[in-house]
């Protein structure tokens, strides 16, 4: 079947987000926290062990190479809480009606990530998620407009 033949069967709508839905957003934004404080202790200690390093070359590229990981890992988490912090201002869920339109799942060594899509909008998922559902099969979904961020997933047939 074609994009076209399950655009007919899709319904899509905006609600205001609930108290429990604020909540579970507002938790998603804290996880984050801990890892970056993780890192910051984790890379800091390499910085440090940088200074003892007698060759000033070897030094300097230790620290750098420590300062670029530390950057990307802070951008990631900035990006994520203001995507975040937007769909909370916004107090805007979308709820989708609708068939699975593909899945896919990306592997990079021993982890995997998986994916499903509704039309042209792609969600991550947990493994279990992503197993109880297949390509064609109608859901409810209720998520962060920006963050994508799933509330609810509900199969309706």
């Amino acid at each position: 079947m074609s994009e076209s033949d399950y655009q007919i069967n899709l319904e899509k709508y905006h609600q205001p987000l609930n108290e429990n839905e604020i909540e579970r957003l507002k938790e998603s934004r804290k996880i984050p926290l801990f890892f970056y404080i993780f890192l910051l202790i984790f890379l800091g200690s390499f910085i440090w062990f940088g200074f003892y390093i007698d060759h000033i070359i070897a030094r300097i590229f230790s620290i750098l190479i420590d300062l670029i990981f530390f950057s990307a890992f802070s951008y990631s988490i900035l990006k994520r809480r203001i995507t975040i912090n937007k769909d909370l201002r916004s107090n805007q869920k979308v709820v989708y009606k609708g068939p699975i339109t593909s899945k896919r799942e990306d592997s990079f060594g021993y982890n995997s990530s998986y994916y499903f899509t509704i039309l042209q909008t792609e969600f991550d998922a947990s493994f279990d998620k992503w197993q109880q559902i297949r390509v064609g099969q109608t859901v409810e979904i209720h998520f962060a407009p920006k963050s994508k961020f799933i509330f609810t997933l509900t199969h309706l047939d």
